[in-house]
């Protein structure tokens, strides 16, 4: 280990003595140049030798004037090559303008005026500067030659999709005026009791076809006017919101639902609101809402000679099958429906099971609703004075107990039929949950119920048995 350590060290000293004697070699070298230099500058001063003296700058305008001739080449123009290139630019110029000119007189235009070419600026440099200034046409993008008969037609056929959009454009306003002329003359003659033009079906008018309160059956609805329509639910007391069908429909649904009322009768309109609700009470029926519901809904509840009332035996023919139901057509303008837990006894998956089409049944006026949709049923419901036994218990607390009696068990419910004001009787849904012990329940047995829920498109009822908890 001594030993390698040893020839290290020597190694290092001989590298860095050798190191330092090169650099004093090169040092001794450099000053030894140095002073010959000075020597050779004394030896030329002494002889009388000056060097040159060069301004700063002096190069670069030497390089300049070296490359002049170079741009002066580059700039040098031939003044016969040039006159040609001129004398060509304007003979294509004076060609384009005589192709325009006839375009234009072929399509009936004025030509165009005769404008002197512009001369382009001429270049000064020194090596053209003798030369004559020759003008020469503009530069520009060549074109490709046009048919001028072809230019003539599409100019002619692009005037004439001019004018014909004019022409539907004046047509179009003056359709327009017509329009508002017309509506503002409806307007006027309904308002000092003519007839319309749109009022006006089978020789009848409007105010004709709605006599003592009616819509006769020759009068087409839909040739009125929805102004007219509005007036003939204005004074039935109705909703005049909707579109025209709407307003038709409700307008026609209401002369079903009213029946055919005798000249005497009450107009329901000009009562007051009270005195709409306590008529309403009297039937049973519900009192909250505006004066146009509470008169529709008194004037549905009336017992007349066109509608069936609520228990009415019927009998009908099965016109068809749905999963709601069956509709049956008892021989009003459309047919009714039968509702699936309407159908028998005892629970029904689907009304095939009971009925089929073009088969005749017995069923019951089960309700009267205030659209005058009817509500059927083949399971046999009392006769009661109401149009709308379900509306009685819209509105009530859920704490209120009712009567009812079980009609029939289903898979999760049981169906009772509640007890409503009247001597009707209204079908409810309570699920076996709500039952204290629905194990012990049988059919027929009364039971105390609470209503929860009103579902008024099915006229059903959802009860519960349990006592409201303290949060109800």
């Amino acid at each position: 280990m001594g030993t390698r350590r040893g020839l290290r060290d020597a190694r290092f000293s001989v590298g860095l003595l050798t190191a330092l004697v090169l650099s004093v070699y090169s040092l001794s070298i450099l000053g030894f140049c140095i002073g010959a230099s000075n020597g050779l500058g004394r030896i030329a001063g002494a002889l009388g030798w000056q060097p040159p003296q060069r301004s700063r700058g002096q190069g670069l305008h030497r390089s300049i004037r070296a490359a002049a001739p170079l741009r002066a080449k580059k700039k040098q123009v031939d003044p016969e090559r040039e006159a040609k290139r001129r004398a060509a630019a304007e003979k294509r110029e004076l060609a384009k303008r005589k192709a325009e000119n006839e375009k234009r007189k072929l399509a009936g235009l004025d030509p165009l005026p005769d404008v002197p070419l512009k001369e382009p600026p001429v270049v000064k440099s020194r090596a053209n500067a003798a030369a004559p200034a020759v003008p020469r046409a503009p530069a520009k993008r060549r074109k490709k030659g046009v048919d001028p008969e072809r230019e003539a037609k599409r100019m002619k056929a692009a005037q004439a999709r001019e004018e014909a959009k004019r022409r539907a454009e004046a047509e179009r306003r003056k359709l327009k005026e017509l329009q508002a002329n017309s509506r503002k003359t409806a307007k006027a003659e309904l308002a000092s009791g003519k007839t319309t033009e749109a009022g006006l079906a089978n020789g009848k008018t409007a105010e004709a076809g709605f006599s003592n309160g009616k819509v006769h059956e020759d009068i087409d609805l839909t040739k009125l006017t929805v102004v007219e329509i509005k007036e003939q639910l204005r004074k039935r007391g109705l909703k005049v919101s909707g579109k025209k069908q709407e307003l038709i429909q409700r307008l026609q649904g209401n002369e079903r639902a009213a029946g055919q009322y005798s000249s005497g009768s009450q107009e329901y309109s000009k009562m007051k609101v009270a005195e709409l609700r306590e008529e309403l009470k009297k039937l049973g029926e519900k009192t909250t809402g505006r004066k146009a519901e509470l008169v529709e809904r008194l004037q549905a509840a009336q017992p007349s000679n066109g509608t069936p009332s609520v228990g009415q035996k019927l009998r009908g023919k099965v016109t068809g099958l749905s999963k709601w139901g069956a509709f049956v057509d008892i021989g009003l303008s459309r047919p009714a429906l039968v509702r699936t837990s309407r159908l028998a006894e005892r629970h029904v998956r689907d009304a095939s099971e009971v009925v089929q089409p073009g088969q005749e049944v017995d069923v019951w006026v089960y309700r009267v609703a205030a659209d005058g949709r009817l509500g059927l049923s083949m399971i046999e419901y009392p006769n009661s004075k109401l149009q709308d036994p379900v509306s009685a218990f819209e509105g009530v607390s859920s704490r209120k107990w009712f009567k009812g009696v079980v009609r029939y068990h289903a898979d999760r419910d049981l169906f009772v039929d509640v007890l409503a004001p009247e001597g009707a009787e209204v079908q409810g849904k309570l699920a076996k949950a709500a039952v204290p012990s629905p194990e012990k329940v049988s059919v027929g047995q009364e039971l105390e119920v609470r209503v929860l829920e009103v579902i008024a498109n099915t006229g059903t009822l959802r009860l519960s048995a349990k006592p409201p908890l303290q949060s109800q």
